[in-house]
């Protein structure tokens, strides 16, 4: 039934004529971390009948069930235009915290513009990431005293070591890693079968970059009509 939603939303007529609106989350911390979202999806509009034209709208209601729940966001709006549009992504920056590895590293040196460095490094995480991961929780202490840091601590997920090592570079910064977690060493970061449930809109913003698009990370989805 999650398919049957997702192709729903996903409809060139849906997307001039519907609109989704949340009317109930439920969430349960336990074992499973079992999260409810309830939905009433209308659409509505002018069709022409002998010659008239007539308004007319359609309800549904539907419940998505997230299955071991990791993390949500953005779901208390009262209404997700222009996000109406659903997709179940496996590969995704929000993803790589649960399903990449974790590096600790050092960047040693002080690079001749720290302003210019940092600028291109909040730009290369919002090229490579998407702004989904921010600079600010990976770089320690990235104003302030740290202009004159020699050695400064980053954590980081695997796919942003090569862009991260590549500005270092260019700015005659030392970047090496001092420690990997991997596996289950990540300890409840480590979710392999995490998936990413979004609602997103191509045509507003791509869905690999943040634009405050409501999601929900889990390792299993399902939805049904009311």
């Amino acid at each position: 039934m999650l398919s049957d939603l997702i192709n729903k939303t996903n409809n060139e007529d849906f997307y001039s004529d519907g609109n989704l609106y949340p009317i109930g989350i439920k969430a349960q911390i336990g074992g499973f971390n079992t999260m409810e979202l309830e939905l009433i999806i209308e659409e509505s509009g002018i069709k022409e009948s002998d010659g008239k034209y007539e308004e007319w709208k359609h309800t549904e209601y539907w419940k998505i069930i997230a299955h071991k729940a990791i993390k949500f966001d953005k779901l208390y709006a009262p209404i997700y235009l222009p996000y109406v549009k659903l997709r179940v992504l496996y590969d995704h920056p929000l993803l790589w915290d649960y399903k990449s590895d974790k590096l600790e590293c050092e960047l040693n040196g002080i690079p001749d513009n720290y302003n210019e460095f940092v600028g291109v490094l909040y730009h290369t995480f919002d090229e490579y990431a998407g702004n989904w991961i921010l600079l600010n929780n990976s770089l320690f202490n990235a104003h302030g005293s740290s202009s004159k840091a020699r050695k400064r601590i980053m954590t980081i997920p695997e796919p942003m070591k090569q862009p991260v090592l590549k500005v270092c570079q260019d700015f005659g910064i030392d970047f090496h890693v001092t420690h990997v977690s991997s596996g289950r060493d990540k300890g409840y970061a480590y979710r392999p079968n995490a998936k990413l449930l979004m609602f997103g809109n191509e045509d507003v913003c791509d869905f690999a970059s943040n634009l405050g698009q409501p999601y929900i990370i889990a390792e299993d989805f399902m939805a049904h009509k009311k």
